[in-house]
């Protein structure tokens, strides 16, 4: 039966009993059309906490289905293709039910039509003998984004069908392009519906749990996978759980940014990933992450940070066209670019000048690269409007270098850099990344893109890009916090006594003030006074002097609650000193971007030792300051080397030691961790010392 009949047609019920569902079966019998898969199918699962991951790719299918055990069951598959999905809450007859994977999924196509469809089916393993569907959300993962954060949107309405053992849940995409799921019982298990016609599972056999096939479907265009024995240069070794990750977000139209919930382009992601990835990807994966951004930059130079595509953009213009009373426009799901992200501007021309003149395979490839196609225009022009564009954001310090000119999160907007969420900066609104890292970074690679004789020759930009950076290097002192000897040790006893961990070993670091940059300055002017994890931006992008790069090696090593340090990893947020007790609780193990550890930050940390330990200028002391700081991260990174594709982790104290745990499963954790992401795969490209 072709799936077409199933997606606009009638509902059929299609579930075989135990067997399998149409379009399933061996390898050699799944029906491709026309499509001939390159390479061996792409199927790995990651277990973490009460989350079951399995993932799935080989040519135009691609999903990744996750079973969350708990209270609050569920079962999402997320499709890479248009970003799009489909969610199911359960409710368990008694207690928390424990949701398993059972084996790899299994692929189905039909790409003969215009009504073209892929997806996956599998095996859903309950440990409880019922387990009702109570809501299924259908559409643009940000959709079911949205219900998970508590909202409720009646747009993403689902139609409900029984029959016989299996159920369906099926919703018509604004674009007329369907999203399907089923799910019916397997041997010894049955299905009963009550008067609302929500779906109960039962098992036949006393004491016993259930076995249930689900197979999700969209109809979105397919994206063009990179196969994995396609990613990494001749030579390179990779850790197969890194490449496995790095492969199924990686695509010639653009690198997706994390699984579940970010599956497409963002624009910080990708080039950060790129920046430290290059070293051991091939040419063609750099140039996608690079092509991806270059095509998505508004007309004045400006990085998309994220693009709302498929049926999320078409829900967002129908909603705008009927706020204003107005009728929506024809093409309801062209991508919606969001550029209010303020610090991925500034790392475009780091990134570019990395693999365009230092690269030797980016150097030869520039001329050809440039002159593509990135959205009407070349991607030269492109580039070249980004730099300029630069060099106009910094112009207004660089003449009269005062605070209220440095660069600011934009009017109206809580948030504008990497740590994004409503906590992130503690109220901040001129971050200490983006002023006194990144825009002289920023303007110094500008110089160097503008002025080399293989790309522009345009030597007047590029000297007053660098005259632009000279006034920038003042900046970071403006950010300076420091809290007395005294003061300090009150504060990491209290933090340490609340965590339930000895404050010994943090305290016997101190002997004197401790100073560290804020991690940004209010709308007033005044120091965010948290220690921070952004010393990475300025090991891997700039040339800073041998005090910051002392004071970095200092936070790195220092046991929290003084510093960064713990056994769980290098946590992005201290608010220990803080002379705020509100801003101390916006910084918690709990918060997205508190006192838990971030990955790519450790990554970078990791990759900016490297390059500023080849430096030929550093004095015996700076050395060996930092040879300390990278053994002492490096350890923690291979402690907690299970977790390291995952977007982020929180962390516990048990016998007094702080251990790792999975963020987003904790009863007071913000909101959820991706299974991979990323700028987690990122340690390919680092080698370790």
């Amino acid at each position: 039966m072709s799936l077409r009949v199933l997606l606009v047609g009638s509902v059929v019920c299609l579930c075989l009993g135990p067997g399998p569902v149409v379009n399933a079966g061996h390898h050699d019998e799944w029906p491709w059309g026309e499509v001939s898969p390159d390479g061996e199918p792409l199927s790995f699962a990651i277990a973490e906490g009460d989350v079951d991951n399995a993932f799935f790719r080989w040519g135009p299918v691609a999903a990744h289905a996750l079973a969350t055990s708990g209270e609050r069951p569920r079962l999402v598959v997320a499709f890479p293709a248009g970003n799009e999905g489909a969610a199911l809450w359960f409710v368990p007859a008694e207690g928390p039910v424990q949701l398993s994977i059972e084996g790899p999924l299994l692929p189905m196509a039909d790409l003969k039509g215009r009504e073209q469809a892929a997806g996956v089916q599998g095996v859903l393993v309950v440990d409880r003998p019922s387990l009702t569907v109570d809501r299924a959300v259908l559409g643009s993962v940000r959709s079911i984004r949205d219900v998970v954060h508590g909202a409720d949107p009646a747009s993403v309405a689902v139609d409900v069908e029984i029959q016989k053992d299996c159920a369906f849940y099926i919703r018509e995409l604004v674009d007329g392009r369907m999203v399907f799921v089923q799910l019916w019982a397997l041997g010894g298990s049955e299905l009963t519906a009550d008067g609302e016609g929500r779906a109960t599972f039962r098992a036949t056999a006393p004491g016993g749990g259930l076995r249930l096939g689900f197979v999700a479907i969209g109809q979105a265009e397919p994206l063009t996978p990179i196969p994995a024995d396609r990613i990494l240069r001749p030579g390179i070794e990779a850790d197969p759980r890194d490449l496995q990750a790095l492969a199924y977000l990686t695509y010639e139209e653009k690198l997706l940014a994390g699984s579940w919930r970010f599956l497409t382009y963002f624009g910080r992601d990708t080039l950060l990933s790129i920046a430290m990835l290059m070293p051991a990807v091939r040419p063609e994966v750099t140039e996608a992450g690079l092509r991806s951004v270059l095509t998505r930059l508004d007309p004045s130079g400006d990085v998309a940070h994220e693009e709302d595509i498929g049926d999320w953009a078409g829900l967002r213009r129908l909603a705008e066209a009927a706020e204003e009373g107005v009728q929506p426009p024809a093409d309801l799901t062209a991508p919606i670019h969001d550029h209010k992200m303020i610090d991925d501007d500034l790392l475009l021309a780091p990134v570019a000048a990395s693999y365009l003149l230092d690269d030797p395979d980016g150097a030869a490839r520039a001329p050809a690269f440039l002159g593509e196609d990135c959205g009407g225009r070349s991607c030269g022009d492109a580039l070249r409007a980004n730099l300029l564009y630069v060099m106009d954001l910094a112009r207004p310090f660089a003449d009269d270098p005062r605070w209220t000119h440095l660069i600011a999160l934009q009017e109206g907007e809580a948030t504008g850099e990497w740590r994004d969420s409503q906590e992130g900066l503690g109220g901040g609104r001129v971050p200490y990344s983006v002023n006194g890292i990144l825009v002289p970074a920023a303007l110094r690679a500008a110089a160097r893109l503008l002025e080399s004789e293989r790309l522009w020759g345009d030597r007047p930009n590029a000297e007053r890009a660098r005259e632009h950076a000279d006034s920038w290097d003042v900046v970071a002192g403006m950010f300076t916090v420091t809290v007395s000897e005294p003061t300090a040790r009150r504060r990491i006893r209290a933090r340490a006594t609340a965590a339930g961990v000895d404050p010994a070993a943090a305290l016997a670091t101190l002997d004197g003030p401790v100073t560290f940059p804020a991690l940004a300055l209010d709308g007033q002017g005044r120091p965010v006074q948290v220690m921070h994890s952004d010393d990475g931006f300025d090991l891997l992008f700039g040339d800073p002097t041998a005090e910051r790069l002392l004071g970095a090696a200092e936070r790195i090593r220092r046991p929290f609650p003084a510093g960064l340090l713990t056994d769980a990893g290098i946590v992005v947020a201290n608010a220990t000193l803080a002379d705020d007790r509100g801003t101390r609780g916006q910084f918690t193990p709990d918060h997205y971007h508190g006192e838990v550890i971030w990955s790519w930050q450790q990554a970078l940390l990791a990759a900016g030792l490297r390059r500023q330990l080849a430096r030929q200028d550093l004095s015996a002391d700076v050395r060996e300051g930092l040879v300390a700081a990278q053994r002492d991260l490096w350890a923690v990174i291979d402690a907690t080397a299970e977790q390291r594709r995952a977007e982020l982790w929180s962390w516990t104290v048990e016998d007094g030691r702080i251990v790792p745990v999975p963020f987003g499963q904790g009863s007071g954790h913000h909101t959820e961790s991706n299974a991979v992401q990323l700028w987690s795969t990122v340690y390919i490209g680092i080698p370790r010392p």
